[in-house]
Parts: structure tokens; C-alpha cells; sequence
């Protein structure tokens, strides 16, 4: 085997274990200590905040809720926009 193969097969196996930890290890830590996620005004106020409380993450939420087909479709030309390069790739 090449040492580039080597290499390659390295990496991927570095991101398949980093993918692995962060869908497993971090929820399950998360589970544990719910609130070392939180801002310091947040821990001290002892809340966390409500589903109702104006964000960034729950405007879009909402924003993709209120139209799914629009965001796919969306999402789905920009990933071809995206992808156009590799075309010419050699």
C-alpha cells in the first residue's frame, strides 16, 4: 500500500472516531452536566432558557418549519452550486 494511501486511510479513520465521539461521548457528558453549556448569567439565574425566548436558533427553526420545501430545494442548488467544481477536477 502507498504511503498516500496509508495516509488517507489514516485520516479517515482520525474523523470517523471524531465523528463517533461527538454524536456519543458529548451527549452522554451533556446528560450528566446540563448546565456547563450555559453562560455564567444563565447558571447564576439557575434557568435555562425557554423554547419561547427569541434566538437565532429558533427564528430559523421556525423559519424552515414554516416552509420545508423552499429550504430543500434551496439547500439542495446550493450543494450542486457547490459541487459544479469538481467537475473539472483531474
Amino acid at each position: 500500500i502507498p504511503m498516500l494511501t496509508k495516509m488517507g486511510l489514516a485520516a479517515a479513520g482520525a474523523v470517523m472516531v471524531g465523528v463517533l465521539i461527538a454524536l456519543t461521548l458529548v451527549p452522554a457528558l451533556l446528560g450528566f452536566w446540563p448546565n456547563a453549556v450555559l453562560s455564567r448569567r444563565s447558571r447564576k439565574r439557575g434557568r435555562i432558557k425557554e423554547d419561547g425566548e427569541n434566538n437565532g436558533g429558533s427564528r430559523w427553526a421556525r423559519f424552515v418549519l414554516r416552509r420545508p420545501v423552499p429550504v430543500l430545494l434551496a439547500s439542495v442548488a446550493g450543494l450542486g452550486a457547490l459541487a459544479v467544481p469538481v467537475m473539472d477536477l483531474q
